[in-house]
């Protein structure tokens, strides 16, 4: 066991600085952006003050469905904290993650990044963040191994995106490849990151437990022990919320697969038809009960779903566990309050988003980086790099490769699979390690971590996937 002197986080204020940063640097380098397939320079865009409130405003409801599913789930595990039931399950799997660390590091990263490396979003899975977080500061274990556990597979799933769609929709496009194109050159990737991933993290996971009081005075969700039950009147089933959080995860893992595109499967789009088409006496049942508005399973976009199969979840849980309805709103309300700072974080990021389209200055220090003369491993290193700071520049990678994505086609007109994935690398990489990704700064407040001690525990991994990722594709591209 081990007690850690710990770091002031002050994430933010980075944050911050770096958005200063990139209004001031407007100020001093001219505006470039790509027209007809050249990189012109267009002029003077500088950031004014009003302009930069209007910027961050802009930035925090540019995902607010994202950040009202945030907030969704906060309200969630605020109830769940209270139920004897929740208290139980957390206890029980505690004790095992207690017991076989590594094994339970190993399987989830695992389960989860293979879901997000084929799904269309990586956020969906955020539901269950909050119990990994739990049992692993339960199990003794620091918060950065909780992190890693727990939002680790998000960010592999997204390195070694396999027949996945998030952000990089307008790159296949640009580039007239389907999602599962160079498939086994993804697989391949996938392996390689969640290999290494695992390899650094066990590490760091066997060198630092710590007292179990140490860390979970900084879980947001942390439960109690569950009561000793005396009285048959007292008894609590567990079994209800057992059952109704595997119905949730099947939902939410099957649902966001986008079953037709990537595997060609279209099972639920007919079953979708059918049932809306479904009549009786000439009404269409279903499509009048539920609507029209909804998808087929494998083409939700909105967390929706989610949310509903969620509640219903918590409906079961509130009357099992008897929870009152002042507690329930009580424990909502409370709950949304501790997740707040981790959705405002989330939100806040997408300023650099609104700040990339009004002040383009950096799409100049990204061209410099990409190479045109040559396929080889210099083409791959720089081609890592101009993708890192495009997305690290403007957050968004949905946006990098519609920003950049029509140039990209129409210079690179070779192993343009290659490139595609290349540029999705890269964008990853940005989620991975800048101070700016959305992602990391919600992983980050969510556990109270500063980001220096982020980048203390993976930078042996981000370095090692680099070089192995240019191995890889200059195999590749040979």
């Amino acid at each position: 066991m081990m007690k850690r002197k710990e770091n002031k986080n002050n994430n933010i204020k980075i944050l911050l600085i770096l958005f200063l940063l990139f209004a001031a640097i407007s100020w001093v380098f001219v505006a470039s952006t790509y027209q007809s397939g050249e990189l012109v320079e267009i002029g003077w865009y500088r950031a004014g003050f009003y302009d930069l409130i209007a910027i961050i405003f802009s930035g925090f409801t540019y995902k607010i469905n994202d950040v009202l599913y945030l907030l969704f789930v906060g309200g969630m595990y605020g109830i769940l904290t209270r139920a004897e039931s929740y208290k139980r399950i957390v206890s029980k799997v505690s004790n095992v993650v207690k017991e076989h660390g590594e094994i339970a590091f190993l399987l989830i990263t695992f389960v989860v990044g293979l879901y997000t490396a084929i799904s269309s979003n990586i956020i969906t899975l955020f539901v269950f963040v909050p119990f990994i977080m739990t049992v692993f500061l339960k199990g003794g274990y620091d918060k950065l191994t909780a992190v890693a556990a727990s939002f680790g597979g998000l960010f592999l799933g997204y390195i070694g995106q396999i027949t996945g769609t998030y952000g990089n929709e307008f790159i296949y496009q640009y580039f007239e490849v389907t999602a599962s194109a160079d498939i086994m050159v993804k697989v391949v990737l996938f392996i390689a990151a969640y290999v290494l991933f695992n390899v650094f993290g066990i590490m760091h996971l066997k060198n630092n437990r710590i007292e179990e009081d140490e860390e979970l005075a900084t879980d947001l969700y942390a439960v109690e022990e569950p009561k000793k039950i005396v009285k048959k009147s007292q008894q609590i089933m567990t079994w209800p919320t057992v059952v109704m959080a595997i119905v949730l995860l099947i939902i939410t893992v099957i649902g966001y697969i986008p079953w037709m595109d990537a595997f060609g499967i279209t099972y639920f789009d007919k079953l979708h038809s059918a049932l809306m088409g479904f009549e009786i006496a000439g009404v269409k049942i279903v499509e009048t009960l539920i609507g029209t508005t909804g998808t087929a399973i494998g083409a939700w976009e909105d967390f929706l779903p989610v949310v509903s199969v969620a509640s219903l979840m918590l409906l079961v849980v509130i009357i099992t566990n008897r929870i009152s309805f002042k507690e329930v709103c009580d424990s909502f309300g409370e709950g949304v309050k501790k997740i707040f700072k981790v959705a405002a974080m989330y939100a806040t990021a997408f300023a650099f988003f609104y700040m990339m389209i009004a002040y383009p200055w950096p799409t100049e220090l990204v061209d410099m980086f990409i190479k045109t003369d040559s396929y080889n491993v210099m083409f791959i290193l720089f081609g890592l790099i101009a993708a890192t700071l495009a997305t690290a520049f403007c957050v968004d990678p949905l946006y990098s490769g519609y920003y950049y994505g029509p140039y990209l086609a129409a210079i690179f007109t070779v192993n343009v699979g290659i490139t595609a994935i290349l540029w999705r690398l890269g964008s990853s990489m940005a989620l991975l390690i800048a101070p700016t990704s959305f992602l990391l700064l919600a992983a980050l407040t969510y556990a109270d971590i500063p980001y220096k001690n982020w980048m203390k525990y993976i930078w042996k991994f981000a370095l090692s996937f680099f070089v192995v990722a240019i191995i890889i594709l200059s195999v590749v591209i040979v």
